[in-house]
């Protein structure tokens, strides 16, 4: 544990905390957009922002950040595989199979 990954975990978690937390209560659609929805009777069915990846990827990397900040308060950053903790396995597992994917293809989005 280095105090360099402690401190860029723990300005993850509030980065992304303090973004979801706004987003979720502050941005809200265009009352026009509104108005467009309801004229058509969707509104009910309507996901609003969550139907996007990019909110998905803030709420999955926001749970990577808290993760990797649990490990590296109280797991481990062992190469061994038998030594390794809990939370550093569920880290790993986590990173790979779903923050990196979705990261990257948030990325791609951009074109």
């Amino acid at each position: 544990m280095t105090l360099i990954q402690t401190a860029v975990h723990t300005v993850g978690v509030a980065l992304f905390g303090y973004s979801l937390y706004y987003d979720l209560l502050y941005v809200h659609p265009s009352p026009e957009l509104l108005a467009e929805k309801k004229r058509f009777q969707v509104a009910k069915l309507w996901p609003g922002k969550w139907k996007y990846l990019t909110i998905w990827n803030v709420v999955l990397q926001l749970a990577y950040h808290v993760i990797a900040l649990l490990n590296d308060l109280v797991g481990s950053s062992e190469l061994n595989t038998k030594r390794q903790t809990f939370l550093q396995k569920l880290r790993d597992g986590y990173f790979a199979s779903w923050v990196f994917p979705t990261g990257m293809d948030c990325l791609g989005e951009s074109n």
